[in-house]
């Protein structure tokens, strides 16, 4: 029979100590398996958590291009009206200034209504409020 002793420079192992190291190695091998089983548990439940956090940032940017576009929308039928009443209150001769009658106030404020009018039903046409 064989004895098992493994000499290292001067000192030997006895077959107890080499039964040890082995039973020391094969739960190193076990802990060193067990280890990388959680790190791909705690990897994936790391993964499922951002892909959660990346589909409320998601969610929030959507709702925030829909209210960006109804302000958009909204500009936009301001802006020509504002540029119409800003033309009209400078302070230079503009048309109509001379004449007393009403008339052309109420005019230039049915043409400011009809271009709102105009583009709010192009705006319910084209989607721009939601």
């Amino acid at each position: 029979m064989q004895s098992r002793e493994l000499k290292f420079g001067k000192a030997t192992l006895s077959k107890n100590v080499l039964l040890y190291l082995e039973d020391v190695t094969s739960h190193l091998l076990s802990m060193h398996q067990s280890l990388e089983l959680q790190d791909k548990i705690l990897d994936r439940a790391l993964n499922g958590y951002l892909a959660q956090i990346n589909l409320g940032i998601s969610q929030a940017s959507y709702r925030l291009n829909i209210t960006m576009k109804q302000f958009t929308a909204g500009a936009c039928i301001f802006l020509p009206l504002t540029l119409i009443a800003s033309i009209m209150g400078v302070n230079v001769r503009v048309p109509f200034q001379e004449e007393d009658s009403i008339m052309y106030f109420m005019i230039l404020l049915g043409i400011m209504a009809s271009v709102a009018i105009l583009l709010m039903f192009l705006g319910r046409w084209r989607n721009w409020f939601g």
